[in-house]
């Protein structure tokens, strides 16, 4: 049995390809909601079968089986990747790295009064 990890770009561009990018981004959003609690079990199955449909429902499980796998056989984590980019091209502002190396671009915070607070290098 093969221990390399399972590139699951592929899985989404398969299923993306089969049920079209409207219903493969409805159904990540569904996925997505699943996983942060904001949609129960029940409710995930009765989106799944709807976006997807019973015929695509081997390629949602064969996503959640290659997620665990690759969580678990990992030695390391995934090689990096290029950061997402939005459909013109570009890097969204949070994902920017500044001339200090930050993500964002900014060195000052938020308090919680929402003023704005120079950060202090560790």
């Amino acid at each position: 049995m093969s221990t390399g990890r399972i590139n699951l770009g592929d899985l989404k561009s398969q299923i993306d390809k089969r049920v079209g990018p409207d219903r493969a981004r409805q159904y990540f959003g569904h996925l997505n909601q699943l996983l942060s609690q904001k949609l129960s079990k029940p409710e995930f199955n009765n989106l799944l079968l709807s976006t997807l449909g019973r015929e695509n429902l081997h390629l949602h499980n064969q996503l959640v089986r290659s997620v665990f796998r690759n969580a678990c056989q990992a030695k390391t984590p995934p090689p990096p990747s290029q950061p997402p980019a939005w459909s013109n091209g570009d890097v969204p502002q949070s994902l920017r790295r500044s001339r200090s190396g930050a993500p964002g671009g900014s060195r000052t915070g938020r308090a919680p009064s929402g003023n704005s607070v120079p950060m202090r290098r560790l």
